[in-house]
């Protein structure tokens, strides 16, 4: 008949302690992909109210990945992703030069469509062009004279002529109060090195780097418009691509995954919440595999469709299948995640990562606006399911009144700056496999697990006591 047996959630279940060894120092780090090593086991939802542009930067440079929504064009994703890439690089090859007499106007053009705070100026604006100094943001943004042009700007710095390890370049510029580096070739512009990626390793010794060292970003495709738009995210920088649709049991999927293989860059399958449709996805080709439905805060599917499983227990048979198969797979928890002790949870089930949305839309970070609600502040936040999502964009043959509303609209708590929650979750995380016994996330994976009655969780939470 098809039927089993009730399924759990991630607050049903407890880890039981192992011997703690004298100096033990958990590690985080686990691998996702053969091409990416997380430092931190936490993945922010490819979701509008989520992930952009900044939180991927900032979640990269605390060891976690960032997953860029799919649910824009694939020009504006595109360059979503080209903005993370660009905040922090090794040497810088091809930096955004201006030419002597750049008028004042177009610097400030390209500082709104850039941002940055340093434009190298060469003779005939180009990135190999003879070096003649550089013109800082900070100077030219406070000018109101249009008839300035970059060299009424350019200010003399130090440079270095010739060959120069990174290492090196780096170490000289530690001693240098300068913000960048500019090394030539005889006379001529070869690459930049910035100070601010120099103080960021300092900071985030963390960091989530690809071999060019530039931060790492991941971006979703759906199974709609792949041919189309994963070409182009790959293009654009993307590190890893992410299937983004709820049932990842299906032909389609099959076929976005082995499109995407094609192109010689790992994907990430899902979502899906049995041994064969874990199974599937493996076979299919897929690097990891995304496990969960209908256990987000703002999904509603398991209500609206009576389709769906508590997210223990999907983790928990993914994870048996993955075991029976023999493969190294990695399993991402999606969905039902509140509180950092659902993430140990979670990972101690059988996950090597996390993926999340309500935790990160609370931070400065998100693509929301802080505002206030009945005197606290809070932060929009919506399910790419629901109505909202839909009528922002999908694809062109979507029409949004066909579609059954998945997920709902509503608030979270504002929480501030990602780096701080981060830190705490980590601390939260490397605390509580201490206490475990675990030196690793795979350690985690074997100890043993234990589903406790709603008397044994009313024991371990507080009571009998006046708070």
């Amino acid at each position: 008949m098809g039927v089993r047996d009730y399924s759990t959630s991630l607050k049903e279940w407890r880890v039981l302690p192992s011997l703690t060894k004298k100096g033990l120092k958990p590690l985080l780090k686990t691998s996702l992909t053969n091409n990416v090593t997380l430092k931190t086991p936490l993945i922010s939802a490819a979701m509008q109210a989520v992930t952009a542009t900044e939180l991927a930067i900032e979640l990269a440079k605390m060891g976690g990945l960032g997953v860029i929504h799919c649910n824009q064009s694939i020009e504006e994703q595109a360059r979503m992703i080209k903005g993370v890439k660009k905040y922090r690089a090794g040497f810088v090859e091809s930096p955004l030069t201006v030419k002597p007499d750049t008028s004042l106007k177009e610097l400030l053009r390209l500082y709104d469509n850039h941002g940055f705070s340093v434009y190298p100026i060469t003779n005939n604006g180009e990135p190999n062009g003879k070096y003649l100094g550089v013109a800082f943001s900070e100077d030219f943004r406070m000018s109101q004279d249009y008839d300035l042009t970059a060299t009424d700007f350019s200010i003399d710095i130090k440079t270095h002529e010739g060959g120069l390890s990174l290492n090196d370049a780096k170490n000289k510029l530690r001693h240098l109060r300068q913000k960048c580096l500019p090394i030539l070739s005889k006379g001529r512009l070869d690459k930049v090195v910035f100070r601010k990626d120099v103080l960021d390793e300092r900071r985030y010794p963390s960091q989530l780097r690809d071999r060019h060292e530039r931060l790492m970003v991941a971006a979703a495709i759906n199974t709609h418009d792949y041919e189309q738009r994963a070409p182009a995210l790959i293009k654009a920088g993307a590190d890893l691509l992410v299937i983004d649709s709820s049932q990842g049991y299906s032909d389609y999927q099959a076929e976005a995954i082995e499109f995407v293989k094609k192109q010689g860059v790992s994907v990430v399958g899902g979502n899906v919440i049995t041994r064969e449709g874990f199974k599937f996805l493996v076979e299919a080709g897929a690097d990891a595999v995304k496990v969960g439905m209908g256990g987000g805060s703002i999904c509603i599917t398991q209500e609206v469709k009576r389709i769906g499983r508590g997210q223990a227990t999907a983790v928990r048979e993914c994870a048996a299948v993955r075991r029976e198969m023999g493969v190294n797979t990695s399993i991402i928890s999606d969905g039902g995640i509140v509180s950092d002790g659902d993430i140990f949870i979670a990972l101690a089930l059988g996950a090597d990562a996390v993926m999340m949305g309500r935790y990160f839309a609370r931070f400065e970070e998100s693509p929301t606006k802080v505002i206030e609600l009945k005197g606290k502040p809070v932060k929009p936040y919506w399910g790419e399911g629901s109505r909202r999502a839909m009528n922002n964009f999908r694809y062109e043959s979507f029409n949004p009144e066909d579609a059954v509303v998945e997920g709902v609209e509503g608030h979270v708590p504002y929480a501030g700056r990602l780096e701080e929650g981060v830190r705490k979750t980590v601390k939260t995380l490397t605390n509580a496999m201490k206490t475990a016994g675990a030196y690793t996330i795979k350690d985690l994976h074997e100890l043993k697990k234990e589903y406790v009655s709603l008397g044994s969780r009313a024991e371990g939470d507080v009571h009998d006591i006046i708070v």
